[in-house]
């Protein structure tokens, strides 16, 4: 997720993050949580979001379905955790 994007079109939109939490029924803390990137949003909030924005599909997917190299890398690594595997009980020391 494009989180500078989406601050920037916040911020264009309506000057400060104060004045799109009242736009948009959520509490500025809330508000402030998402525009900043400390709390991901839900698809219910992703709807809010797109409809108070007025974003277009080009616009949408840049800033909720942006990736980078290394994103994209890491989700098709897979690294055994140790901890979770279980030998059978004849097996443990």
């Amino acid at each position: 997720m494009d989180y500078k994007a989406l601050k920037g079109l916040v911020l264009k939109k309506y000057f400060s993050i104060g004045a799109f939490a009242n736009d948009i029924g959520w509490s500025r803390n809330k508000s402030s949580r998402i525009v900043n990137g400390i709390q991901n949003p839900s698809v219910d909030d992703i709807v809010d979001l797109t409809k108070s924005l007025e974003l277009d599909e080009p616009t949408f997917f840049n800033i909720f379905l942006k990736t980078c190299p290394q994103c994209v890398q890491s989700r098709f690594e897979v690294k055994p955790n140790k901890a979770a595997i279980r030998q059978p009980n004849n097996e443990r020391g």
